[in-house]
């Protein structure tokens, strides 16, 4: 789990809603990604429990 950067806490797995049934993504351009075929990666949200900032990781 990342941690927050304002409060040094971990931030817990939660759950993002787009409208339709897209999810967040991205798509990188060349690099490591392309070279073995994944042409799309997509977002996981996370969020602090104490401060409530989320943030949007690619992992």
């Amino acid at each position: 789990m990342p941690t927050c950067p304002d409060c040094d806490v971990s931030m817990e797995a939660v759950e993002h809603q787009t409208f339709g049934e897209e999810r967040i993504q991205i798509k990188p351009s060349g690099g490591v990604l392309s070279s073995v075929g994944l042409s799309v990666q997509y977002l996981n949200s996370y969020r602090c429990p104490e401060c409530r900032l989320v943030r949007f990781y690619d992992d």
